[in-house]
């Protein structure tokens, strides 16, 4: 049963991966549209409990943590200068492994509660990463119109950490 879900991420993320490049506007929609996702495939699993539903929302989740966890890697790694990336990755790798160390014992202990406290817990996170995901990063033009309607070339983009210690240095 978890090898569909995780087949999802992994299939998404390679292909996600694939697509952005440094691409920040597109990677904010697509972590965004990664977390509405998540949350469309949560709410419905709070209330339903038959097999086959539960591996296909399972599955559609899969494919929105895959949406934006590359995005996220992304934007985390090229928020500080080379000389600190190693440092940087090395603690959000940490942190990622501190949460799929934390995340089974957490959730079976959730799993002997109701349905609906194990998957409503879930999307509250995720309603809280949506609503930092669009406060915090700011994506920036810094050439072509200047409205920001149209990004010519990858190298005209930035982005910004908003009221974080990690800020790009431009």
């Amino acid at each position: 049963m978890l090898a569909v879900p995780l087949l999802a991420m992994a299939a998404t993320s390679y292909i996600t991966g694939r697509l952005i490049k440094k691409n920040f506007p597109l990677m904010k929609i697509l972590i965004v549209s990664g977390l509405l996702l998540m949350t469309g495939a949560l709410i419905p699993l709070m209330f339903l409990d038959q097999l086959i539903i539960l591996v296909s929302l399972l599955a559609l989740n899969g494919v929105g943590t895959g949406l934006a966890l590359p995005c996220i890697n992304s934007f985390i790694t090229g928020s500080v200068d080379k000389s600190k990336r190693g440092m940087i990755t090395s603690l959000y790798g940490s942190v990622r492994f501190g949460g799929v160390a934390l995340g089974p014992p957490i959730f079976g202990w959730l799993m002997t509660m109701e349905s609906w406290i194990l998957f409503g817990s879930n999307v509250v996170l995720v309603v809280i990463a949506i609503v930092w995901t669009l406060w915090a990063i700011q994506v920036k033009n810094k050439g072509g119109k200047g409205d920001g309607s149209q990004i010519e070339e990858e190298n005209q983009t930035s982005f910004t950490w908003k009221r974080l210690a990690l800020s790009k240095n431009e």
